[in-house]
């Protein structure tokens, strides 16, 4: 007996080792699923449609983007992403809901004006009442630190499986300190309008 509790120690032993070097050199990034063709000719639209696990999928006749094996794709090639100018004038024509992935601290430090507060963590019992009270049927930019932070990623992610017809959906790619660099309106202090 002891002789087999052993071997089943050594074989478990050895097949951790072996997952975690494996896995020591693989990144891991979060996917979206590519926009939907735009239904106007201009910006893409993005209509949740339920899938496994509840997370959207692509249709049939939507050609997903292929992501080179070696690592993660340019920052450019996210199909989410959108410039400060275009961000912009969705902010000047009101036609769009601005919404700040980062931390409460960043977020009172400075933030687009009229911003709403919105981390991935908020999603933890569903989708908190503000996404359902303000985003349905809305254009959403989502903001954080920048092209390589992944929390505007994760918090469409979680907007796209709340399937509540909300989007498209848009990340400032220059993120919050490229807006405030441009001079583009920022303010101080705690979220205001989205009870």
């Amino acid at each position: 007996m002891r002789r087999v509790l052993f071997q089943f120690l050594i074989l478990l032993f050895l097949g951790l080792a072996v997952g975690a070097a494996h896995s020591w050199g693989t990144t891991i990034m979060l996917r979206l699923p590519p926009p939907a063709p735009s239904t106007d000719g201009g910006t893409p639209v993005q209509t949740p449609t339920p899938g496994a696990g509840n997370l959207p999928t692509t249709s049939p006749t939507s050609t997903p983007t292929a992501t080179p094996p070696s690592g993660p794709p340019a920052a450019a090639a996210n199909p989410y992403y959108i410039e400060l100018p275009e961000a912009k004038k969705h902010f000047d024509d009101g036609t769009a809901i601005f919404v700040d992935a980062r931390g409460i601290k960043e977020f009172r430090e400075g933030h687009i004006r009229g911003a709403m507060r919105l981390t991935k963590e908020d999603f933890g019992g569903g989708p908190p009442a503000k996404v359902k009270n303000y985003l349905v049927g809305q254009r959403v930019i989502v903001y954080c630190v920048g092209s390589e932070c992944t929390d505007s990623e994760a918090v469409i992610k979680r907007l796209i499986a709340c399937n509540l017809q909300m989007g498209p959906y848009h990340i400032i790619k220059d993120g919050f300190p490229g807006w405030q660099k441009a001079g583009y309106p920022v303010e101080t202090g705690d979220e205001v309008g989205f009870e």
